[in-house]
Formats: structure tokens, C-alpha cells, sequence
């Protein structure tokens, strides 16, 4: 059961003209319960973000689940399951602290590491940590498939685990299978370009 997490709904082919609204968001209730506020007639696109390990409803996997409305008085019930993924971390190694003398200072100055959706969201990892000698991120992906892992930037120079560079752009391949721990992805920070 899920106990937290964001319900949102939105209109599949939004009517011609509004009689009511179009979407809306709630949040999720004791038992895993949810209530829209009442909406126009229509068919409706519902989907739900909870934190990780559950994948978002509407990003992964199986087509989202849609519910329909003859009237905004009447009720629309909508069970809605989710899958679990595998929380990937991801290492980026800054013995120099070159992420935080420039990230925010100097122009372009951005490391982007995240994984683009079934649905074609782009979704960056999330930092978790740092300390003196670099930053800790994560980010959940589906269990027994290769995702790849997009790790940019323009600024900072990347190396990969063995210390071989990295272009300024590229797709780090991840595959996470069931019932074991999911790999980490280490990157070092090993300078600026054209310095």
C-alpha cells in the first residue's frame, strides 16, 4: 500500500468548450485512498508520483490508467497500481572540490545526470549526500532492463570508474535485476574543459 505520494488528473482530449475543470492534483490518504475534486465531463489521464522505490504510474511501463466522467456530480473510481524500481546511486567522485568552487559561480557551471522515461520525461537524479571528496545522487529506474544513464555537461571534465575520460555528452548503460543490489554508477570530476 501506498501511503504518500501526489494523484494527478488531467483531461485525455480536453473539451471544446470548459464546463468545468481539466485537472487537478491531491495528495494520497490514509490507506492509500485519494479524491479528486469534482471535474468536467471527460476522460481523464490519472497518474501517481509517490517517493522511491515506486516508479511513477504514468512514466514506466504499462499504459496510464484513465477513467471517465459522464458528469462532474458523478463519481469515478480508479485503482491504481505501482511497481517498485531499483534505486540506482550514483558516485561522483571530487577530490578537488571543483563541483562546488564553480557550480552556481560560473557560467554553463552544471553537471546533468538523470534518465529520460518510458513516456519521454527527463527525470535527474536527486542528491542525497556530499562531503569533502564528492556528491552522492540517486535515481530509481525499472528492475531487469538496460536504461541509460545520461551524465552532461559542457563545463566539467568526467572520467569514467577505470579513469578514462568522458565525452561531454554520454549514455551510461544500467541494468538492475531483480532480487539483487542495484549497481553504482561511479563518475569522477577530473577538471574543466579548457583549463
Amino acid at each position: 500500500m501506498i501511503a504518500s505520494g501526489i494523484v494527478s488528473a488531467s483531461a485525455v482530449a480536453p473539451p471544446a468548450k470548459s464546463l468545468g475543470r481539466t485537472s487537478a492534483t491531491t495528495t494520497i490518504g490514509a490507506g492509500g485512498s485519494f479524491r479528486l475534486p469534482a471535474l468536467a465531463p471527460g476522460t481523464y489521464q490519472i497518474c501517481v508520483q509517490s517517493s522511491a522505490p515506486w516508479l511513477n504510474s504514468c512514466e514506466w511501463g504499462q499504459a496510464p490508467v484513465t477513467v471517465a466522467t459522464k458528469s462532474s456530480q458523478t463519481p469515478a473510481d480508479a485503482a491504481i497500481s505501482l511497481v517498485k524500481g531499483a534505486v540506482v546511486s550514483i558516485r561522483v567522485a571530487d577530490p578537488s572540490q571543483i563541483l562546488p568552487a564553480n557550480e552556481g559561480k560560473a557560467p554553463a557551471a552544471h553537471l546533468l545526470l538523470g534518465v529520460s522515461t518510458d513516456a519521454h520525461f527527463f527525470r535527474t537524479a536527486i542528491l542525497v549526500s556530499q562531503n569533502a571528496v564528492g556528491s552522492n545522487y540517486q535515481i530509481v529506474i525499472p528492475f531487469d532492463r538496460t536504461i541509460n544513464l545520461s551524465a552532461v555537461s559542457g563545463f566539467f571534465q568526467l572520467a569514467n570508474a577505470t579513469g578514462a575520460p568522458l565525452p561531454k555528452s554520454n549514455s551510461i548503460p544500467v541494468l538492475a535485476a531483480s532480487g539483487q543490489q542495484a549497481p553504482t554508477v561511479a563518475l569522477t570530476v577530473s577538471g574543466i574543459y579548457g583549463h
